[in-house]
């Protein structure tokens, strides 16, 4: 199945069954672009107003048909009224993503802030989600088989990823600017800041190939990603 047969199909199924509860489904992310060097994966959030057993089973079973991993995420919005509710569990750096993706069903209820986010607000939240992607990263890396292609392309993905929140927490991208940007793009404004990015990026285009790094290679590559973690968090 194609993705904008997917898409399609999703719409028909959330208008005829789901309407009152979804409010809003938003494509954000690389999968968004049209030259995606590293999309492992399509991020589709649900703004809804409550947790749905039935929903959740049919997406299950709807993202199953496509050729590529679909990462679903859920916000609730408890009082549509109350704007305060409107980023959900997610981090206020998310808004900004959110403002301009790509909606797929209902209306987009992000545009209507007004309220700018703090940058150090923002910077927190990164670090955090840098910091979990390197921890479960690393516990893949001592406990799990590492030769195995798709979790060594995760590993790719998730550095690259923390390569942009760091560029955005020390300010060479604006955070509003990162969900438009390829990640080409990326590492050419992150080479000359760092001097383990050009490694990083020789490797990572390795893995984009479903290459197989042997262990020396992934060892290094955990280490970086520590400086990276490290990086992000001496940028407050």
């Amino acid at each position: 199945m194609r993705k904008e047969e997917l898409i399609k199909k999703l719409r028909e199924v959330l208008s005829k069954n789901y309407s009152r509860n979804v409010l809003a489904v938003i494509q954000i992310g690389s999968s968004n672009q049209k030259i995606t060097s590293i999309s492992s994966d399509i991020d589709f959030i649900f703004v809804i107003k409550h947790p749905s057993e039935k929903l959740n089973l049919f997406l299950k079973k709807l993202f199953k048909m496509y050729k590529k991993p679909i990462d679903p995420s859920f916000i609730y919005i408890y009082k549509q009224k109350d704007s305060r509710t409107l980023f959900g569990t997610h981090g206020y750096y998310m808004i900004d993503h959110l403002v301009k993706g790509r909606v797929i069903f209902g209306e987009n209820p992000f545009t209507k802030r007004v309220k700018k986010i703090p940058f150090l607000q923002i910077q927190k939240e990164l670090i955090s989600k840098v910091k979990e992607y390197l921890y479960e990263r690393k516990k893949w890396y001592l406990t799990q088989n590492i030769v195995n292609p798709k979790e060594q392309y995760k590993l790719a993905n998730r550095i690259c990823k923390s390569i942009l929140d760091l560029l955005i927490i020390d300010g060479t991208i604006l955070n509003e600017e990162s969900s438009s940007i390829n990640y080409v793009a990326v590492f050419q404004k992150a080479i000359p800041k760092y001097a383990w990015a050009n490694f990083v990026y020789a490797k990572i285009k390795k893995m984009w190939q479903l290459k197989l790094l042997n262990e020396r290679e992934l060892s290094k590559l955990i280490f970086i990603f520590e400086k990276i973690s490290y990086e992000a968090n001496k940028n407050i």
